[in-house]
């Protein structure tokens, strides 16, 4: 599953839409009157207006919705893809420095 972020600027309006996206389709899913629905639209065919948006607000909530989404990932430890690999190449950083200064100290003969 997959959220589509569509900016309406000239409406002051972001929409966001689950998708279920598959090979032969792809399935749009939102709330009407509290229930879930799910709307199968084919390659090629036209989206209907029957689809609705999952969630649809002011660029101004979007913006608080946003940070704090990202606030509670973080609180959860959820990390996006970037932030994992840079913690990775920190801690590879780390022991890289500590197996510099184990040689360095051992070619000085220097003990710890």
């Amino acid at each position: 599953m997959k959220i589509i972020i569509d900016e309406e600027l000239h409406k002051n309006r972001v929409s966001l839409f689950l998708i279920d996206q598959r090979y032969s389709s792809t399935d749009y899913l939102f709330y009407d009157d509290g229930e879930m629905k799910r709307v199968t639209v084919k390659p090629g065919e036209i989206i209907s207006k029957e689809i609705k948006p999952l969630v649809e607000v002011s660029m101004d909530v979007f913006a608080v919705l946003l940070t704090d989404l990202v606030d509670y990932a973080k609180m959860k430890g959820i990390k996006v893809e970037r932030e994992d690999k840079l913690s990775g190449r920190l801690a590879a950083t780390e022991r890289h420095l500590e197996d510099l200064k184990t040689i360095a100290f051992h070619a000085l003969k220097i003990e710890k």
